[in-house]
């Protein structure tokens, strides 16, 4: 007789329309625990294709009419979206959570909600939460069973704590394979970019510009001492006006650029230093796949860069100009 399986559950809710870090690391687990044997695991997602395995529950976006405007009465946008997805998540379960042996989820409502259904319920899964910014918040030792971290900080603060209430805690890191291996097709942006670096060393910053945590003004201030035997790529979303001015101010020609995964595995041979300014970084998967592909890597000096490079020369003081 064939053992059960150890029946896994991955609540990611904005894995098709979100573009952010914890998504990717959600879709990357997934795809890893498909090839453990003796696992089976479901990926719960708020939209995109029903696959094998992936179950979407539908409900009103972040950007619909309906929660900006429930946004403006409490919370925000995203926190009703959330919710919404909770209530859908909670008749899931009322059919499925009693097959379940472990709920995943990075977000900090859906880890309330199921803690509090679990007790109330008295359903057995095991409530893993992995931390997917940077925070103190003590609120998941309350209500999830295991603790993950992917930020070293974090981890040093939130693990003591843990296990003083007899919680494991993990330190894990980001789920990186070498997609590059798969990804050999030819695209047009490629020679884009190389004519665009030409004979100049190319600096590289992966992720969006405008979020105010990310700290692209050093950036903007650092490219103006590069003088113009360097350039700058900005792979992510970028304001065209922003963009304009730099090229216009600072004397190193700017590009920016939105590509899919695997064409950006073959974009970073292509830089000469990648810099990640944010000063709250919860992980960094863009680091590791520079680090990766053996390009010099520029950081925040924090206990978790550190972390990740193992190297001071490699990391400074991105609050200071």
């Amino acid at each position: 007789m064939m053992a059960r399986p150890t029946e896994v559950a991955i609540v990611a809710f904005g894995l098709e329309h979100c573009k952010r870090g914890v998504e990717a690391h959600a879709r990357m687990l997934f795809e890893k625990l498909k090839l453990e044997p003796g696992i089976s695991v479901s990926l719960i997602k708020g939209s995109g294709k029903r696959r094998k395995d992936e179950v979407v529950l539908s409900v009103p976006k972040r950007h619909t009419w309906l929660n900006r405007f429930l946004g403006k009465l409490r919370g925000y946008n995203i926190y009703w979206e959330q919710v919404f997805f909770m209530i859908r998540l909670f008749f899931y379960l009322v059919q499925n959570a009693r097959e379940l042996d472990y709920i995943y989820t990075q977000e900090y409502v859906h880890m309330v909600g199921l803690g509090r259904l679990k007790k109330v319920f008295g359903w057995s899964y095991d409530l893993v939460y992995c931390e997917g910014f940077v925070s103190k918040s003590e609120t998941r030792l309350i209500h999830a069973d295991i603790l993950q971290e992917v930020n070293k900080t974090n981890f040093d603060y939130i693990c003591p704590k843990a296990e003083s209430v007899g919680k494991p805690c993990h330190l894990i890191p980001h789920f990186f394979d070498p997609i590059w291996e798969d990804s050999r097709q030819d695209a047009p942006i490629l020679n884009e970019i190389q004519y665009f670096k030409g004979d100049k060393r190319m600096l590289l910053y992966v992720g969006p510009t405008e979020l105010e945590e990310k700290n692209f003004e050093r950036i903007e201030e650092a490219v103006q001492n590069l003088g113009d035997g360097w350039c700058l790529l900005v792979c992510g979303d970028m304001d065209p006006e922003r963009l304009e001015r730099m090229n216009k101010e600072t004397g190193c020609m700017t590009k920016s650029v939105y590509v899919a995964h695997d064409i950006m595995q073959r974009i970073y041979p292509m830089a000469d230093l990648f810099v990640l300014p944010s000063v709250d970084e919860a992980f960094g998967i863009a680091t590791i796949e520079a680090m990766g592909h053996g390009i010099p890597v520029l950081l925040h000096h924090s206990a978790h860069s550190l972390w990740l490079c193992n190297d001071t020369e490699q990391c400074t003081d991105m609050t200071r100009p």
